[in-house]
């Protein structure tokens, strides 16, 4: 029995040591590994992308494809830095909001896309009017959401995005009765949802949850 115990007590303290030492560190390092995969996503996109490009720099200046991948990955930031600081100008902005109106504009799903990118960054919250938890059944169970428009006091029209990429999510046209308003801006609820719910609960409370 005695060695039981023992055998009991090793075994809890292996437990400990695997949930203090290796989880702990798992919890450390998996933030820096998702950036890291997100960021060789992002490399591979606009290398991929920018291949035409890269080709270009190899034939003309007979470097290795390496080098080229970094010239231009530079050449597109800088083109990005150029664009940017143009539009912020009078003169550029007029071209660009000419040019957008014109071309871009006429693209079908390009504003929606465009709205909803600047809402994520927190450039505008022009799409959305307002957040609100959203009851999706008789179960009491609520969904963050995001009110696009609204049709007199009756029903509003509301975006439920899927976390961990708001991008894509599920359209509800339901009674305003169904929706709790809640007193958060539009880019910090969509934090929590790129963040897949954490720090929902700096904004939604017992009370909100609760309410009728």
């Amino acid at each position: 029995m005695k060695q039981l115990n023992l055998l009991k007590a090793s075994m809890k303290q292996i437990r400990n040591f695997i949930s203090n030492t290796f989880l702990g560190g798992v919890i450390i390092i998996l933030p820096v590994l998702v950036l890291y995969s997100i960021a060789i996503w992002l490399f591979d996109y606009i290398t991929d992308t920018a291949d035409p490009l890269t080709n270009i720099i190899i034939n003309q200046f007979s470097v290795s494809e390496a080098s080229a991948s970094f010239l231009t990955l530079v050449t597109v930031f800088i083109l990005f830095s150029i664009i940017g600081m143009s539009v912020r100008t009078q003169l550029g902005n007029f071209f660009y909001t000419l040019f957008e109106n014109w071309t871009l504009a006429r693209i079908p799903g390009y504003k929606t896309i465009k709205d909803l990118i600047a809402q994520v960054t927190g450039d505008k919250t022009g799409l959305f009017k307002y957040v609100a938890l959203v009851k999706l059944s008789e179960n009491d169970y609520s969904a963050t959401g995001f009110i696009v428009d609204e049709y007199g006091d009756e029903y509003v029209t509301a975006f439920i995005p899927c976390g961990p990429n708001p991008t894509t999510g599920f359209i509800y046209h339901i009674p305003k009765q169904n929706i709790k308003r809640l007193n958060v801006s539009v880019e910090v609820a969509m934090r929590t949802v790129i963040a897949c719910g954490s720090g929902s609960a700096k904004f939604i409370t017992l009370d909100h949850l609760n309410r009728n």
